[in-house]
């Protein structure tokens, strides 16, 4: 076997070319004859002189020598001495692995002048839909303990789908190929393309696909990652049905979509396809599990314009973009029905408020024509003959009728205008009943007293809120920094900064129904509360005793603002008659001298409200300068005006605790420009309850009354002076229904 590597022009006596006997060979040996096993000095020259000898005989060589490393324990001897097997990775004696003929793409090997490569060059034969482009290939599966071929790398790989991508660029579909969307049809394999290069082509995706898969999986190198991520970004070369697209296409669900696949448009890779075990590699892309709202609609948009140069006759209803639409129009209403998570962006203050996309919704009118939702009308009117598909809007702007398939409640989720109203609205005017804020105002101040009443409502409020704790602070501060403020380019509001104000601060946040319910005069957002003792939305307005500005500023827990909202009825710092900021968390450092009022660095039990805490604002009337109007009649509300009705609850607090729910102390205080000082605070406690069994009422078998007992102690404090406590002894009647049936 070794004599089969030399001939005589290398220079050496090959003995099995004579006829020597066993005993002349034993001699032979016996004199230092090469047998059994090659040194390395011996291997190393073999492989070199294959690189010196014509083709075929060199293959020949190349090939017996494989043979011969793989058929003895050459492994371990070569091993020894590491330069040796470094300078037998670099010699170029390993034949090429010709190209297959079903391989569809340009051959690496091919290149060589020579078809030998050297193993630190070359790959295995067995990774062809990897690197068959990209490095000769050979075939060392027997020599595998000796010759070692590098693994393949990211770099290679990307590069051999790059080759593919640009061999089969006829399959991927982009936004801009009218044509083929004029053409296409979801599943349908392109007719330039044969069977056998669809077959390929899914191989050699699906491969390369694994490999990218298991880069993206585990410990890896987060090189190996962002190299993936560059490159293939803005690629066409996700392979779904029969074509290459782009990733800004694909979702990855578990649930289908009620709208089907439609290349280049949406594509799905659901749980059941081949695609869904490479879910690593789409999670490194972020690949959603949803289309978005404006993806959507840039689609419709994408289609309006293939479609707009002339009405399209193949725009019927069963073709896959006709009812795309349709089935699209439906999905995105019901994404804005159902999903809050853009509406709670806008409530958080995350998110500007937007402009409403339903008019960019794009359907078919009655003619086929692709017209978005803002040119379209619903015909409500179909017994009226017209002329064409237009009508005049109210504003004498063309609209167009939408197609008979858009359907009522599509139309009406999509506040497309009805086809009746271009002939009635235009000889319409606005005609409701309506009262002047200010005068309604007035009249609820009416039958409000300026006294105590303005606290015990505040107080009551807050008690409904669930509150435990209230602080009243009298806010004599006037020299406020009011440069970084919301809304800085009105100058009319800094005013309201740096004047004296009445503060009142309970530790639970303004929720979304209470915000609303202050807005609606008379019209709380406790009036169908059994369980609300107060008036929400007509006993907040006794503040316009003191104050024609009040606000309050909301905060979540951790002390994050969340509300900042302004009454201005009167407009005479803002036209709308207020504002609300839903705020973000960081809002507060950005806006530092806005929340200074609000008394946050000097509340400690702001901070401490474990479930939020909210601060009322009300600038006391004649402390600011615009007092030319006023809801009440008087133009000023002094200090000492707060400071009497502080004197008044320092009288009546302890009374006042016994018939709350929730609040348990009340404190009072007055801030000047040093310190703050706390007048009195009033607290309470409550010790064994007892309830005895329940009573049926004399009076008939429908209802029980059940009593508790109460023992309560309120206590007034105040600065210097002794503790006073009361204890009191409180009995409680309720009346309930009985459940007839026992349930």
């Amino acid at each position: 076997d070794l004599a089969e590597l030399y001939t005589e022009e290398d220079g050496k006596f090959v003995a099995p070319y004579y006829n020597f006997t066993e005993d002349q060979l034993d001699a032979l040996c016996q004199f230092g004859m090469l047998h059994g096993q090659l040194p390395n000095s011996e291997i190393l020259d073999r492989a070199e002189s294959v690189t010196r000898i014509d083709a075929t005989a060199g293959k020949e060589r190349a090939t017996k020598l494989l043979m011969l490393l793989s058929g003895y324990n050459y492994h371990e001897q070569v091993k020894k001495d590491e330069s040796d097997w470094s300078r037998l990775q670099e010699i170029a004696f390993l034949p090429v692995v010709s190209k297959p003929d079903d391989f569809l793409l340009c051959w690496s090997g091919n290149k060589l002048t020579r078809q030998f490569s050297s193993a630190s060059q070359s790959a295995k034969v067995t990774v062809k839909l990897l690197l068959g482009s990209v490095r000769p290939l050979v075939d060392v599966q027997r020599a595998t303990p000796i010759i070692k071929c590098p693994a393949p790398i990211v770099t290679d790989v990307l590069q051999q789908l790059d080759t593919l991508l640009l061999e089969f660029k006829h399959l991927q579909q982009t936004f801009d190929d009218r044509s083929a969307i004029l053409s296409s049809k979801p599943g349908e394999t392109p007719a330039e393309v044969s069977a056998h290069e669809i077959k390929f082509v899914e191989a050699m995706a699906m491969r390369i696909y694994k490999f990218l898969n298991s880069k993206c999986t585990g410990t890896v190198s987060r090189d190996n990652v962002d190299q993936i991520k560059v490159s293939l970004a803005d690629k066409h070369w996700v392979w779904i049905g029969h074509r290459f697209v782009s990733l800004q296409s694909v979702i990855c669900t578990e649930t289908v979509p009620n709208f089907e696949s439609c290349p280049p448009f949406f594509n799905i890779i659901q749980k059941d396809s081949t695609l869904w075990q490479f879910k690593e590699l789409w999670d490194v892309f972020k690949v959603p599990s949803s289309f978005s709202c404006s993806y959507i609609l840039e689609v419709m948009s994408t289609l309006k314009k293939t479609y707009d140069t002339a009405v399209p006759p193949c725009l019927v209803y069963g073709h896959c973009h006709f009812k795309l639409l349709l089935d699209l129009a439906q999905h995105l209403c019901q994404v804005w029905t159902t999903d809050k998570t853009e509406t709670q962006a806008m409530a958080d203050g995350t998110l500007e408020a937007q402009p409403d996309k339903r008019h960019d919704v794009v359907l078919p009118d009655g003619t086929g024509r692709l017209r978005r939702v803002r040119d379209l009308a619903y015909d409500n009117t179909p017994w009226i003959e017209r002329r064409g598909g237009e009508i005049i809007s109210p504003d004498r702007s063309i609209v167009y009728l939408a197609h008979p398939r858009v359907t009522y409640p599509l139309a009406k989720d999509l506040a497309m205008p009805f086809s009746d109203r271009s002939h009635v609205e235009s000889n319409t005017d606005v005609f409701c009943q309506v009262e002047e804020l200010r005068d309604r105002l007035s009249n609820i101040l009416e039958k409000y007293p300026a006294d105590i009443s303005i606290l015990k409502e505040l107080i009551q409020n807050a008690d409904d809120a669930k509150a435990t704790e209230m602080h009243f602070v009298l806010d004599k501060r006037q020299d406020m920094q009011a440069e970084k403020v919301l809304n800085g380019d009105n100058e009319q509001w800094k005013e309201l900064q740096c004047c004296p104000a009445l503060c009142v601060f309970n530790d639970r946040p303004f929720e979304e129904e209470h915000i609303q319910g202050i807005c609606r005069l008379g019209q709380g957002s406790k009036q169908d509360d059994p369980m609300s003792a107060g008036r929400f939305g007509i006993g907040f307005n006794a503040v316009y005793h003191l104050t024609d500005h009040p606000s309050f500023l909301s905060r979540g827990p951790d002390a994050v603002p969340r509300d900042l909202c302004f009454f201005d009825p009167l407009k005479v710092y803002e036209t709308d008659g207020g504002r609300r900021y839903r705020l973000t968390p960081n809002i507060e450092q950005k806006f530092c001298d806005q929340f200074t009022p609000y008394l946050k660095d000097l509340l400690p039990a702001i901070i401490n409200a474990e479930k939020g805490s909210t601060v009322f604002r009300l600038p006391l009337r004649g402390g600011y300068h615009r007092n030319d109007t006023s809801i009440k009649g008087t133009k000023d509300c002094p200090e000492q005006k707060v400071c009497t009705l502080f004197t008044e609850l320092h009288s009546d607090g302890g009374e006042l605790l016994l018939f709350l729910k929730n609040i348990s102390t009340i404190r009072v205080s007055v801030l000047d420009d040093k310190s703050l000082h706390e007048l009195f605070a009033v607290s309470r406690k409550q010790s064994s309850d007892y309830t005895p069994s329940a009573m049926q009422t004399p009076h008939g078998t429908g209802s029980q009354l059940h009593f508790s007992s109460h023992q309560r102690e309120t206590c007034l404090t105040r600065p210097g002076a002794t503790k006073i406590c009361n204890s009191w002894h409180v009995v409680q009647c309720e009346l309930s229904a009985i459940d007839e049936s026992n349930e």
